[in-house]
Protein backbone atom coordinates (compact mmCIF):
# COMPACT_ATOMS: atom_id res chain seq x y z
CA UNK A 1 0.00 0.00 0.00
CA UNK A 2 1.49 3.79 -0.86
CA UNK A 3 0.71 6.71 0.79
CA UNK A 4 -0.93 8.10 -2.00
CA UNK A 5 -3.84 5.85 -1.19
CA UNK A 6 -4.28 6.62 1.90
CA UNK A 7 -7.47 8.80 3.03
CA UNK A 8 -5.48 11.51 5.13
CA UNK A 9 -5.43 15.11 4.99
CA UNK A 10 -3.65 16.66 1.51
CA UNK A 11 -1.08 18.70 3.30
CA UNK A 12 -0.01 15.04 4.68
CA UNK A 13 0.16 13.46 1.44
CA UNK A 14 2.29 16.33 -0.22
CA UNK A 15 4.48 16.12 2.85
CA UNK A 16 4.99 12.60 2.74
CA UNK A 17 5.74 12.56 -1.18
CA UNK A 18 8.79 15.71 -0.31
CA UNK A 19 10.13 13.05 2.79
CA UNK A 20 10.74 10.45 -0.24
CA UNK A 21 7.81 8.12 1.67
CA UNK A 22 6.34 5.97 -1.17
CA UNK A 23 4.97 2.61 0.12
CA UNK A 24 4.12 2.17 3.56
CA UNK A 25 5.68 -0.42 5.89
CA UNK A 26 4.34 -3.23 8.32
CA UNK A 27 3.47 -0.90 11.05
CA UNK A 28 1.95 1.39 9.12
CA UNK A 29 -0.42 -0.59 7.43
CA UNK A 30 -1.69 -2.12 10.86
CA UNK A 31 -1.71 0.93 12.51
CA UNK A 32 -3.25 3.60 10.18
CA UNK A 33 -6.24 2.09 9.68
CA UNK A 34 -7.88 1.52 13.01
CA UNK A 35 -5.98 4.54 14.51
CA UNK A 36 -8.10 6.71 12.05
CA UNK A 37 -10.71 5.20 13.29
CA UNK A 38 -9.93 6.36 16.69
CA UNK A 39 -9.04 3.13 18.33
CA UNK A 40 -6.66 2.03 21.17
CA UNK A 41 -3.48 0.98 19.91
CA UNK A 42 -1.18 -0.85 21.67
CA UNK A 43 2.32 -1.96 19.51
CA UNK A 44 5.02 -4.18 19.71
CA UNK A 45 7.90 -2.96 17.71
CA UNK A 46 11.33 -2.30 17.15
CA UNK A 47 12.94 0.98 16.45
CA UNK A 48 13.21 1.89 12.97
CA UNK A 49 10.00 0.11 11.31
CA UNK A 50 8.21 3.52 10.73
CA UNK A 51 6.15 3.86 14.00
CA UNK A 52 6.89 7.04 14.23
CA UNK A 53 4.89 8.27 10.88
CA UNK A 54 2.54 5.40 12.05
CA UNK A 55 1.20 7.27 15.36
CA UNK A 56 1.94 10.87 14.13
CA UNK A 57 -0.39 10.29 10.81
CA UNK A 58 -3.99 9.59 12.12
CA UNK A 59 -2.56 12.82 14.36
CA UNK A 60 -2.36 15.51 12.51
CA UNK A 61 -5.30 13.68 10.44
CA UNK A 62 -7.75 14.71 12.83
CA UNK A 63 -6.07 18.01 14.17
CA UNK A 64 -6.22 19.82 10.96
CA UNK A 65 -9.52 17.79 9.82
CA UNK A 66 -11.01 18.93 13.05
CA UNK A 67 -9.15 22.23 13.94
CA UNK A 68 -8.91 21.61 17.22
CA UNK A 69 -7.59 23.43 19.87
CA UNK A 70 -4.34 22.87 21.57
CA UNK A 71 -2.74 21.50 23.23
CA UNK A 72 -4.70 18.45 21.16
CA UNK A 73 -1.75 15.61 21.70
CA UNK A 74 0.74 14.74 23.87
CA UNK A 75 3.82 12.21 23.04
CA UNK A 76 5.92 11.33 26.02
CA UNK A 77 9.38 9.81 25.17
CA UNK A 78 12.08 8.28 27.18
CA UNK A 79 14.93 9.92 26.00
CA UNK A 80 15.52 13.75 25.05
CA UNK A 81 17.48 12.18 21.66
CA UNK A 82 13.97 11.00 21.24
CA UNK A 83 11.74 13.58 22.05
CA UNK A 84 13.83 16.21 19.37
CA UNK A 85 13.76 13.33 16.82
CA UNK A 86 9.85 12.91 17.31
CA UNK A 87 9.61 16.58 17.32
CA UNK A 88 11.84 17.27 14.01
CA UNK A 89 9.69 14.60 12.57
CA UNK A 90 6.51 16.37 13.49
CA UNK A 91 7.41 19.58 12.17
CA UNK A 92 8.17 17.77 8.75
CA UNK A 93 5.32 16.29 8.33
CA UNK A 94 3.26 19.76 8.78
CA UNK A 95 5.79 21.73 5.92
CA UNK A 96 2.66 22.92 4.43
CA UNK A 97 0.37 23.53 7.57
CA UNK A 98 1.20 25.97 10.56
CA UNK A 99 1.05 23.84 13.50
CA UNK A 100 2.51 24.45 16.77
CA UNK A 101 4.90 21.47 18.03
CA UNK A 102 6.67 22.21 21.63
CA UNK A 103 9.42 19.42 22.22
CA UNK A 104 9.67 19.75 26.37
CA UNK A 105 12.59 18.01 27.95
CA UNK A 106 15.11 18.00 30.87
CA UNK A 107 18.52 20.17 30.17
CA UNK A 108 17.00 23.34 28.38
CA UNK A 109 16.29 26.28 29.29
CA UNK A 110 12.95 26.50 31.99
CA UNK A 111 11.60 29.66 30.83
CA UNK A 112 11.56 29.29 27.22
CA UNK A 113 10.10 26.08 27.33
CA UNK A 114 7.05 28.01 29.40
CA UNK A 115 6.99 30.65 26.86
CA UNK A 116 6.31 28.09 24.09
CA UNK A 117 4.01 26.24 26.29
CA UNK A 118 1.40 29.66 27.29
CA UNK A 119 1.16 29.85 23.55
CA UNK A 120 -1.05 26.24 23.51
CA UNK A 121 0.66 24.20 21.01
CA UNK A 122 -0.92 21.42 18.54
CA UNK A 123 1.48 18.79 19.91
CA UNK A 124 3.67 18.41 23.03
CA UNK A 125 6.51 15.92 23.39
CA UNK A 126 7.98 15.23 26.03
CA UNK A 127 10.24 13.69 28.65
CA UNK A 128 8.29 12.64 31.92
CA UNK A 129 10.41 14.52 34.50
CA UNK A 130 10.07 18.27 32.68
CA UNK A 131 6.91 17.14 32.12
CA UNK A 132 5.37 16.38 35.59
CA UNK A 133 7.50 19.58 36.63
CA UNK A 134 5.16 21.74 34.34
CA UNK A 135 1.86 19.45 35.40
CA UNK A 136 2.40 20.43 38.73
CA UNK A 137 2.99 24.15 38.21
CA UNK A 138 -0.74 24.31 35.66
CA UNK A 139 1.48 25.24 33.33
CA UNK A 140 0.30 22.27 31.02
CA UNK A 141 -3.48 21.83 30.17
CA UNK A 142 -4.21 18.57 30.06
CA UNK A 143 -8.22 18.84 30.12
CA UNK A 144 -8.41 18.95 26.89
CA UNK A 145 -5.86 16.44 25.23
CA UNK A 146 -7.42 14.64 22.89
CA UNK A 147 -4.70 11.81 22.07
CA UNK A 148 -1.65 9.92 24.20
CA UNK A 149 1.25 8.73 23.05
CA UNK A 150 3.85 6.41 24.94
CA UNK A 151 7.33 5.62 22.65
CA UNK A 152 9.27 3.22 23.83
CA UNK A 153 6.97 2.08 27.20
CA UNK A 154 9.51 -0.69 28.11
CA UNK A 155 12.41 1.57 28.12
CA UNK A 156 10.55 4.31 30.36
CA UNK A 157 10.11 1.34 33.01
CA UNK A 158 13.65 0.12 32.64
CA UNK A 159 14.52 3.66 33.25
CA UNK A 160 12.78 3.70 36.22
CA UNK A 161 9.42 6.06 35.14
CA UNK A 162 6.43 3.94 36.13
CA UNK A 163 4.98 6.20 38.91
CA UNK A 164 5.79 9.22 36.35
CA UNK A 165 3.85 7.72 33.69
CA UNK A 166 0.94 6.45 35.89
CA UNK A 167 0.81 9.86 36.91
CA UNK A 168 0.53 11.34 33.75
CA UNK A 169 -2.12 9.06 32.34
CA UNK A 170 -4.26 9.78 35.69
CA UNK A 171 -4.48 13.18 33.87
CA UNK A 172 -5.80 12.72 30.68
CA UNK A 173 -9.16 12.61 29.89
CA UNK A 174 -10.78 9.51 29.98
CA UNK A 175 -11.89 9.65 26.41
CA UNK A 176 -8.83 10.44 24.94
CA UNK A 177 -7.15 8.14 22.36
CA UNK A 178 -4.52 6.10 23.50
CA UNK A 179 -1.45 4.31 21.71
CA UNK A 180 1.84 2.38 23.23
CA UNK A 181 4.12 1.39 21.23
CA UNK A 182 7.27 -1.04 23.06
CA UNK A 183 9.80 -3.29 22.08
CA UNK A 184 8.93 -6.09 24.17
CA UNK A 185 6.32 -7.26 25.87
CA UNK A 186 6.88 -6.65 29.60
CA UNK A 187 4.40 -7.34 32.51
CA UNK A 188 4.52 -3.58 33.04
CA UNK A 189 3.20 -2.81 29.84
CA UNK A 190 0.64 -5.61 29.54
CA UNK A 191 -0.46 -3.98 33.01
CA UNK A 192 -0.08 -0.43 31.76
CA UNK A 193 -2.15 -1.09 28.71
CA UNK A 194 -5.29 -3.16 31.04
CA UNK A 195 -5.64 -0.36 33.65
CA UNK A 196 -5.58 2.38 30.81
CA UNK A 197 -6.65 1.29 27.45
CA UNK A 198 -9.92 0.28 25.91
CA UNK A 199 -10.06 -2.71 23.72
CA UNK A 200 -6.61 -1.49 22.42
CA UNK A 201 -6.11 -2.99 18.67
CA UNK A 202 -2.96 -5.30 19.06
CA UNK A 203 -0.04 -4.78 16.28
CA UNK A 204 2.95 -6.93 16.44
CA UNK A 205 6.02 -6.79 13.81
CA UNK A 206 8.90 -8.80 13.78
CA UNK A 207 11.66 -7.97 16.09
CA UNK A 208 14.89 -6.61 14.91
CA UNK A 209 16.86 -10.37 16.52
CA UNK A 210 14.97 -11.77 12.50
CA UNK A 211 15.94 -8.47 10.75
CA UNK A 212 19.86 -8.89 11.25
CA UNK A 213 19.70 -11.41 8.44
CA UNK A 214 19.33 -8.21 6.06
CA UNK A 215 22.64 -7.05 7.63
CA UNK A 216 26.21 -8.18 6.56
CA UNK A 217 27.94 -9.11 9.89
CA UNK A 218 31.50 -9.71 10.56
CA UNK A 219 33.63 -10.87 13.06
CA UNK A 220 37.29 -10.05 13.78
CA UNK A 221 39.52 -11.80 16.01
CA UNK A 222 42.09 -8.56 16.92
CA UNK A 223 44.06 -7.74 20.07
CA UNK A 224 43.29 -4.73 21.80
CA UNK A 225 46.19 -2.57 20.26
CA UNK A 226 44.97 -3.70 16.89
CA UNK A 227 41.51 -2.42 16.88
CA UNK A 228 42.89 0.92 16.54
CA UNK A 229 44.59 0.58 13.16
CA UNK A 230 42.04 -1.89 11.75
CA UNK A 231 39.10 0.50 12.36
CA UNK A 232 41.40 3.72 10.96
CA UNK A 233 42.14 1.57 7.86
CA UNK A 234 38.85 0.60 7.06
CA UNK A 235 37.28 4.15 6.79
CA UNK A 236 40.14 5.61 4.71
CA UNK A 237 39.86 2.91 2.39
CA UNK A 238 35.93 2.57 1.78
CA UNK A 239 34.45 5.15 -0.09
CA UNK A 240 31.37 7.18 0.41
CA UNK A 241 31.07 5.56 4.43
CA UNK A 242 28.74 6.80 6.74
CA UNK A 243 28.96 4.79 9.95
CA UNK A 244 28.45 4.86 13.91
CA UNK A 245 31.26 3.45 15.93
CA UNK A 246 29.90 1.92 19.10
CA UNK A 247 32.19 1.54 22.61
CA UNK A 248 30.88 0.36 26.18
CA UNK A 249 33.24 3.00 27.96
CA UNK A 250 32.99 6.75 27.87
CA UNK A 251 36.31 7.74 27.96
CA UNK A 252 37.29 5.32 24.69
CA UNK A 253 34.75 8.17 22.79
CA UNK A 254 36.96 11.00 23.23
CA UNK A 255 40.19 9.25 22.39
CA UNK A 256 38.49 7.65 19.47
CA UNK A 257 37.21 10.72 17.88
CA UNK A 258 40.68 12.65 18.54
CA UNK A 259 42.62 9.62 16.66
CA UNK A 260 40.07 9.52 13.62
CA UNK A 261 40.41 12.93 13.64
CA UNK A 262 44.13 13.51 13.36
CA UNK A 263 43.82 11.11 9.90
CA UNK A 264 41.45 13.41 8.17
CA UNK A 265 38.45 11.77 9.46
CA UNK A 266 35.35 14.02 9.78
CA UNK A 267 34.64 11.99 13.14
CA UNK A 268 32.39 13.66 16.28
CA UNK A 269 31.57 11.43 19.76
CA UNK A 270 28.64 11.67 21.76
CA UNK A 271 28.11 10.25 25.39
CA UNK A 272 27.09 11.66 28.58
CA UNK A 273 30.03 13.35 29.66
CA UNK A 274 28.79 15.88 27.10
CA UNK A 275 26.06 18.59 28.22
CA UNK A 276 22.42 18.67 26.49
CA UNK A 277 23.18 21.38 24.15
CA UNK A 278 26.78 20.25 23.06
CA UNK A 279 24.75 16.41 22.05
CA UNK A 280 21.95 17.97 20.04
CA UNK A 281 24.23 20.21 17.88
CA UNK A 282 26.67 17.13 17.57
CA UNK A 283 23.72 14.62 15.99
CA UNK A 284 22.75 17.49 14.19
CA UNK A 285 25.64 17.86 12.58
CA UNK A 286 25.97 13.90 11.96
CA UNK A 287 22.11 14.00 10.12
CA UNK A 288 23.39 17.02 8.07
CA UNK A 289 26.32 15.77 6.56
CA UNK A 290 28.88 17.43 8.41
CA UNK A 291 30.43 14.40 10.05
CA UNK A 292 30.82 10.83 8.33
CA UNK A 293 31.90 8.44 11.30
CA UNK A 294 29.61 8.92 15.03
CA UNK A 295 31.82 7.46 17.81
CA UNK A 296 29.33 6.90 20.53
CA UNK A 297 28.23 4.61 23.57
CA UNK A 298 24.83 3.29 24.31
CA UNK A 299 23.04 6.26 24.78
CA UNK A 300 22.64 6.54 20.90
CA UNK A 301 22.24 2.76 20.22
CA UNK A 302 17.73 3.54 20.72
CA UNK A 303 15.74 5.94 19.19
CA UNK A 304 18.41 7.45 16.55
CA UNK A 305 17.13 7.25 13.92
CA UNK A 306 19.94 8.99 11.10
CA UNK A 307 19.27 7.90 7.40
CA UNK A 308 21.96 6.18 4.84
CA UNK A 309 24.01 4.63 8.02
CA UNK A 310 26.27 1.98 6.23
CA UNK A 311 28.52 0.88 8.58
CA UNK A 312 28.28 -0.14 12.19
CA UNK A 313 31.47 -0.65 14.35
CA UNK A 314 31.42 -2.33 17.57
CA UNK A 315 34.60 -1.41 18.98
CA UNK A 316 33.69 -3.01 21.64
CA UNK A 317 31.18 -6.12 22.27
CA UNK A 318 28.21 -5.50 24.18
CA UNK A 319 27.56 -7.13 26.72
CA UNK A 320 23.87 -9.08 25.79
CA UNK A 321 22.52 -9.74 22.74
CA UNK A 322 19.64 -7.03 23.08
CA UNK A 323 22.10 -4.27 22.85
CA UNK A 324 23.82 -5.83 19.92
CA UNK A 325 20.30 -5.83 18.12
CA UNK A 326 20.05 -2.36 18.28
CA UNK A 327 23.17 -1.14 17.73
CA UNK A 328 23.14 -2.83 14.56
CA UNK A 329 19.82 -2.01 13.66
CA UNK A 330 21.06 1.68 13.08
CA UNK A 331 22.26 0.47 9.30
CA UNK A 332 19.94 -1.01 7.10
CA UNK A 333 17.06 0.97 7.83
CA UNK A 334 13.74 1.25 5.79
CA UNK A 335 14.86 -0.94 3.47
CA UNK A 336 18.69 -0.13 2.36
CA UNK A 337 21.75 -2.96 3.00
CA UNK A 338 24.22 -2.42 5.68
CA UNK A 339 27.39 -3.64 7.00
CA UNK A 340 27.76 -4.62 10.48
CA UNK A 341 31.48 -5.17 11.75
CA UNK A 342 32.43 -6.65 15.57
CA UNK A 343 36.17 -6.44 16.80
CA UNK A 344 36.38 -9.29 19.76
CA UNK A 345 39.55 -8.99 21.56
CA UNK A 346 40.53 -10.76 24.38
CA UNK A 347 38.41 -9.26 26.92
CA UNK A 348 35.15 -9.84 24.70
CA UNK A 349 34.68 -13.83 24.01
CA UNK A 350 32.41 -14.19 27.46
CA UNK A 351 29.86 -12.08 25.91
CA UNK A 352 29.79 -13.87 22.28
CA UNK A 353 27.79 -16.64 23.97
CA UNK A 354 24.94 -14.52 25.06
CA UNK A 355 25.00 -12.55 21.73
CA UNK A 356 24.50 -16.09 19.54
CA UNK A 357 21.80 -16.94 21.70
CA UNK A 358 19.51 -13.74 21.66
CA UNK A 359 20.20 -13.84 17.27
CA UNK A 360 19.58 -17.78 17.39
CA UNK A 361 22.53 -17.70 14.75
CA UNK A 362 27.13 -17.04 15.24
CA UNK A 363 28.28 -14.32 13.89
CA UNK A 364 30.43 -15.54 10.41
CA UNK A 365 34.15 -15.09 11.40
CA UNK A 366 35.83 -12.95 8.86
CA UNK A 367 39.86 -13.28 8.22
CA UNK A 368 41.62 -9.63 8.79
CA UNK A 369 43.54 -7.49 6.51
CA UNK A 370 46.89 -8.49 7.25
CA UNK A 371 47.88 -4.72 5.86
CA UNK A 372 44.94 -2.79 7.93
CA UNK A 373 46.57 -3.82 11.38
CA UNK A 374 49.31 -1.97 11.19
CA UNK A 375 48.81 2.55 11.48
CA UNK A 376 48.62 3.71 7.58
CA UNK A 377 51.81 5.90 6.93
CA UNK A 378 52.17 9.35 5.13
CA UNK A 379 51.43 13.19 5.50
CA UNK A 380 48.01 13.57 6.59
CA UNK A 381 45.46 16.86 7.36
CA UNK A 382 43.75 16.31 10.50
CA UNK A 383 40.36 17.49 10.73
CA UNK A 384 39.09 19.90 12.72
CA UNK A 385 35.45 20.76 13.72
CA UNK A 386 34.11 24.22 12.67
CA UNK A 387 32.26 25.24 15.41
CA UNK A 388 35.16 24.31 17.84
CA UNK A 389 38.01 26.32 15.67
CA UNK A 390 35.49 29.19 16.01
CA UNK A 391 34.97 28.79 19.67
CA UNK A 392 39.12 28.83 20.11
CA UNK A 393 39.15 31.49 17.61
CA UNK A 394 36.75 33.49 20.35
CA UNK A 395 38.63 32.63 22.88
CA UNK A 396 42.04 33.64 21.41
CA UNK A 397 40.73 37.17 20.41
CA UNK A 398 39.33 37.62 24.27
CA UNK A 399 42.60 36.80 25.62
CA UNK A 400 44.25 38.85 23.01
CA UNK A 401 42.68 41.59 24.45
CA UNK A 402 42.75 41.35 27.78
CA UNK A 403 46.59 41.03 27.86
CA UNK A 404 48.39 44.21 28.75
CA UNK A 405 51.20 45.70 26.31
CA UNK A 406 54.58 45.78 27.56
CA UNK A 407 54.11 49.88 27.81
CA UNK A 408 50.96 49.95 28.75
CA UNK A 409 49.91 51.48 32.10
CA UNK A 410 49.48 48.71 35.08
CA UNK A 411 46.41 48.59 36.49
CA UNK A 412 46.02 49.92 39.67
CA UNK A 413 45.46 47.68 42.68
CA UNK A 414 42.24 47.54 44.63
CA UNK A 415 42.86 49.10 48.12
CA UNK A 416 41.03 48.40 50.97
CA UNK A 417 38.37 50.46 52.52
CA UNK A 418 39.37 49.68 55.96
CA UNK A 419 41.00 52.45 57.50
CA UNK A 420 44.50 51.29 58.40
CA UNK A 421 45.86 52.67 61.46
CA UNK A 422 49.01 54.86 61.84
CA UNK A 423 52.30 53.54 64.09
CA UNK A 424 52.38 57.33 65.45
CA UNK A 425 49.23 59.03 67.05
CA UNK A 426 51.21 62.39 66.17
CA UNK A 427 51.96 61.54 62.49
CA UNK A 428 48.99 63.14 59.93
CA UNK A 429 47.16 60.03 58.50
CA UNK A 430 48.75 61.03 54.94
CA UNK A 431 52.54 61.26 55.63
CA UNK A 432 53.28 57.97 56.08
CA UNK A 433 51.99 57.15 52.53
CA UNK A 434 53.36 60.62 51.48
CA UNK A 435 57.35 59.68 52.55
CA UNK A 436 56.76 56.34 51.33
CA UNK A 437 55.58 57.05 48.03
CA UNK A 438 59.10 59.87 47.85
CA UNK A 439 61.21 56.42 48.69
CA UNK A 440 60.09 54.18 46.16
CA UNK A 441 60.18 57.46 43.18
CA UNK A 442 63.87 57.63 44.06
CA UNK A 443 64.69 54.19 43.28
CA UNK A 444 65.18 52.70 39.48
CA UNK A 445 61.68 51.96 37.66
CA UNK A 446 62.59 48.19 37.83
CA UNK A 447 62.61 48.14 41.79
CA UNK A 448 59.80 50.26 42.25
CA UNK A 449 57.85 47.89 39.95
CA UNK A 450 59.35 44.62 41.72
CA UNK A 451 59.19 46.03 45.03
CA UNK A 452 55.32 47.23 44.67
CA UNK A 453 53.46 44.54 45.24
CA UNK A 454 55.28 42.88 48.17
CA UNK A 455 55.38 46.87 50.10
CA UNK A 456 51.78 46.66 52.14
CA UNK A 457 52.78 42.77 53.16
CA UNK A 458 56.23 44.42 54.21
CA UNK A 459 54.22 47.54 55.94
CA UNK A 460 52.06 45.06 57.87
CA UNK A 461 55.08 42.88 59.47
CA UNK A 462 56.59 45.42 60.28
CA UNK A 463 53.50 47.40 62.23
CA UNK A 464 52.89 43.70 64.21
CA UNK A 465 56.46 43.45 65.05
CA UNK A 466 56.16 47.19 66.64
CA UNK A 467 52.52 46.10 68.14
CA UNK A 468 54.09 43.28 70.00
CA UNK A 469 57.60 45.17 71.16
CA UNK A 470 55.28 47.83 72.85
CA UNK A 471 52.72 44.75 74.44
CA UNK A 472 56.05 43.26 76.21
CA UNK A 473 57.83 46.53 77.08
CA UNK A 474 54.32 47.48 78.72
CA UNK A 475 53.50 43.93 80.71
CA UNK A 476 57.61 44.72 81.48
CA UNK A 477 56.35 47.88 83.09
CA UNK A 478 53.41 46.05 85.08
CA UNK A 479 55.31 43.41 86.47
CA UNK A 480 57.06 45.24 88.77
CA UNK A 481 57.10 44.17 92.43
CA UNK A 482 53.62 45.17 93.83
CA UNK A 483 53.39 47.24 97.40
CA UNK A 484 52.84 46.42 100.24
CA UNK A 485 49.68 46.17 101.67
CA UNK A 486 48.28 45.70 105.86
CA UNK A 487 48.10 41.83 105.32
CA UNK A 488 52.07 41.42 104.56
CA UNK A 489 52.50 43.25 107.43
CA UNK A 490 50.53 41.17 109.80
CA UNK A 491 52.62 38.54 108.73
CA UNK A 492 55.34 40.29 109.14
CA UNK A 493 54.41 41.06 112.97
CA UNK A 494 53.02 36.94 113.67
CA UNK A 495 55.36 34.57 115.79
CA UNK A 496 56.87 32.46 113.68
CA UNK A 497 56.58 28.68 113.97
CA UNK A 498 59.47 25.94 114.75
CA UNK A 499 59.35 24.90 111.16
CA UNK A 500 59.73 28.58 109.55
CA UNK A 501 62.82 29.37 111.93
CA UNK A 502 64.93 25.75 111.28
CA UNK A 503 64.27 26.37 107.65
CA UNK A 504 65.52 30.03 108.29
CA UNK A 505 68.61 28.49 110.34
CA UNK A 506 69.37 26.31 107.57
CA UNK A 507 69.07 29.57 104.61
CA UNK A 508 71.25 31.53 107.01
CA UNK A 509 73.61 29.15 108.20
CA UNK A 510 73.93 29.18 111.53
CA UNK A 511 72.33 25.78 112.25
CA UNK A 512 73.86 22.46 110.35
CA UNK A 513 71.44 19.93 108.84
CA UNK A 514 72.67 17.64 111.27
CA UNK A 515 72.07 19.95 114.48
CA UNK A 516 68.36 18.59 116.16
CA UNK A 517 65.68 20.68 115.77
CA UNK A 518 64.29 22.28 118.54
CA UNK A 519 61.13 20.67 120.58
CA UNK A 520 57.73 21.76 118.75
CA UNK A 521 55.72 22.13 122.14
CA UNK A 522 58.85 24.71 123.90
CA UNK A 523 57.33 28.24 125.00
CA UNK A 524 53.95 29.55 124.70
CA UNK A 525 55.14 31.54 121.69
CA UNK A 526 57.13 28.69 119.93
CA UNK A 527 54.73 25.98 119.71
CA UNK A 528 52.96 25.11 116.36
CA UNK A 529 50.26 27.54 114.82
CA UNK A 530 47.76 27.28 112.25
CA UNK A 531 49.56 27.50 109.06
CA UNK A 532 48.20 30.98 107.35
CA UNK A 533 45.23 31.31 104.91
CA UNK A 534 46.93 30.62 101.84
CA UNK A 535 46.87 33.52 99.71
CA UNK A 536 45.21 33.98 95.95
CA UNK A 537 47.39 33.72 93.53
CA UNK A 538 48.40 37.04 92.45
CA UNK A 539 47.94 38.85 95.66
CA UNK A 540 44.91 40.28 97.19
CA UNK A 541 43.75 44.13 97.09
CA UNK A 542 42.64 46.60 94.96
CA UNK A 543 45.83 47.59 94.16
CA UNK A 544 47.20 44.25 93.00
CA UNK A 545 44.13 43.82 91.09
CA UNK A 546 45.11 47.48 89.32
CA UNK A 547 48.45 46.24 88.83
CA UNK A 548 47.61 42.78 87.57
CA UNK A 549 48.48 42.86 83.22
CA UNK A 550 45.67 42.83 81.16
CA UNK A 551 44.84 39.73 79.13
CA UNK A 552 45.11 39.79 75.24
CA UNK A 553 41.74 38.22 74.26
CA UNK A 554 42.66 37.97 70.38
CA UNK A 555 46.45 36.80 70.60
CA UNK A 556 47.22 33.60 72.35
CA UNK A 557 51.11 34.32 72.19
CA UNK A 558 50.16 37.68 74.62
CA UNK A 559 48.02 35.34 77.00
CA UNK A 560 51.14 33.18 77.89
CA UNK A 561 53.37 36.11 78.20
CA UNK A 562 51.12 37.84 80.74
CA UNK A 563 51.07 34.74 82.60
CA UNK A 564 54.86 34.10 82.65
CA UNK A 565 55.11 37.87 83.66
CA UNK A 566 52.88 37.19 86.75
CA UNK A 567 54.98 34.20 87.82
CA UNK A 568 58.03 36.59 87.55
CA UNK A 569 56.31 39.08 89.65
CA UNK A 570 55.36 36.50 92.51
CA UNK A 571 58.63 35.05 92.72
CA UNK A 572 60.05 38.29 93.23
CA UNK A 573 57.53 39.06 95.97
CA UNK A 574 58.37 35.69 97.41
CA UNK A 575 61.87 36.44 97.68
CA UNK A 576 61.37 40.12 99.34
CA UNK A 577 59.45 37.86 102.17
CA UNK A 578 62.45 35.94 102.50
CA UNK A 579 64.93 38.28 103.13
CA UNK A 580 62.94 39.97 105.53
CA UNK A 581 62.50 36.61 107.56
CA UNK A 582 65.83 36.12 107.53
CA UNK A 583 66.47 39.37 108.63
CA UNK A 584 64.06 38.93 111.45
CA UNK A 585 65.79 35.92 112.58
CA UNK A 586 69.38 37.36 112.45
CA UNK A 587 68.04 39.77 115.03
CA UNK A 588 66.13 37.52 117.18
CA UNK A 589 69.23 35.58 117.67
CA UNK A 590 71.43 38.62 118.45
CA UNK A 591 69.17 39.45 121.35
CA UNK A 592 69.26 35.94 123.01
Amino acid sequence: MKFADLEVHPDLIRATTDMGFEDLTPIQEQCLTPALAGRDIAGIAQTGTGKTVAFLLPILHRILSEEAQGPAALIVTPTRELCLQIAEEAHKLTAHRELAVCAVYGGEQYRRQEEELAKNPAIIVATPGRLIDYMKQRKVETGRLRFLVLDEADRMFDMGFIRDVRYIMRHVPDDAQCMLFSATLSYYVLRLASDFMKDPHEVRIESESVAVDKIEQSLLHLGRDERDAYLVNTLLNTEGIRAIVFTNYRQQVQRLERLLQRYGIAATGISSLLDQKKRIRLLKGFKTGSYSVLVATDVASRGLDVEDVSHVFNYDLPQDGESYVHRIGRTARAGRSGVSMSFCSESDYENLPRIHRYINQKIPVAEPILEYLKMPQGQFEAFRDRDERKDQEEMQETNEATTTEPGAERPRRSRSRRRRRSPDNTRPPGAENEQAADEVSEKPEGENQARGEGEPRRRRRRRRRRDSGNNQEGNQRESKPRPRDDADREDDERPMTVRERDRAAVLSGSRSNNEPARDSSAGPGEGRRRRPRRRRRGGGGGADRESRPERNQSNGQGRSRNRNQRSRSERTTRTEKKSGLLSKIKSFFSRS
